[in-house]
């Protein structure tokens, strides 16, 4: 999970370009996304 911020850190000088919120919304479905594929991956614990 926290790979994927490591990995690319936005840069000061956009946070405040209304293109961030772009990107921030970009990287929270990007985030949900991976957290999906993981689960997926991964055997099922408890199958409701």
């Amino acid at each position: 999970m926290a790979l994927v911020t490591v990995q690319r850190s936005p840069t000061p000088s956009t946070t405040s370009s209304p293109c961030a919120s772009r990107w921030g919304l970009a990287w929270g479905l990007a985030a949900q996304a991976g957290l999906e594929l993981v689960a997926s991956r991964d055997p099922p614990v408890s199958a409701s």
